[in-house]
């Protein structure tokens, strides 16, 4: 006929509905407990990922800074002088 109707009256039935839940609880405790390592797992992969594609070293040779050109002074002779310096 199915399974009878929970009565709170009854200590038999909280019992086991206690039990019941008790059991629940403990389930999602070691659910959440595996998850939690998978996610510390993951999150470690990812930080070496990050890392490894983030390299704080150059990685080949840079070029030289150089110096900015002097400032254009708008007069026509030197304009020349600084567009070839600029072009550096």
């Amino acid at each position: 006929m199915g399974t009878p109707q929970f009565d709170p009256a009854n200590p038999k039935h909280v019992h086991d509905a206690l039990l019941e839940l008790d059991q629940k609880v403990q389930a999602l405790n070691l659910s959440k407990k595996e998850l939690i390592e998978k996610n510390t797992e993951l999150d470690m992969q990812l930080r070496v990922l990050q890392a490894a594609n983030n390299p704080t070293t150059p990685s080949g040779p840079r070029a030289p800074k150089l110096p900015l050109p002097e400032k254009y002074d708008g007069k026509r002779h030197s304009f020349r002088q600084f567009i070839n310096s600029v072009k550096l």
